[in-house]
């Protein structure tokens, strides 16, 4: 099983520990270490990445750590690696290229 932190009380997010392939469980724990949700990853999510644990419609904030990094560009679920091909940074404006780039680097299966 697969350990996933949430940085803050606010958090639609949580941050890998280790890397999750696409079906492994993952058990998604709070700041204070108590479990919260356990749920498998439906993307390949790497160590240090981004998975959803709430349902994030369009046009969502992203929170992470109780700050809002960004809104979602199309619907994520539960247990989805959260990164640029699913969410508009409120910081940087990555083109599309670099978007695909990244993604083509990072070999992520389910997306």
């Amino acid at each position: 099983m697969k350990r996933a932190i949430i940085k803050g009380k606010e958090d639609n997010v949580a941050v890998l520990l280790e890397d999750a392939k696409k079906g492994e469980l993952v058990s998604i724990y709070s700041p204070e270490q108590k479990l919260v949700l356990e749920t498998k990853a439906k993307t390949d999510v790497p160590y240090g990445n981004k998975i959803a644990i709430t349902m994030i419609n369009k046009r969502d904030q992203i929170l992470k750590g109780d700050y809002k990094i960004g809104s979602a560009v199309k619907d994520i679920s539960v247990g989805e690696l959260v990164h640029v091909h699913n969410v508009k940074s409120n910081t940087i404006n990555f083109p599309s290229s670099i978007i695909d780039e990244i993604l083509k680097k990072m070999n992520i299966d389910g997306i």
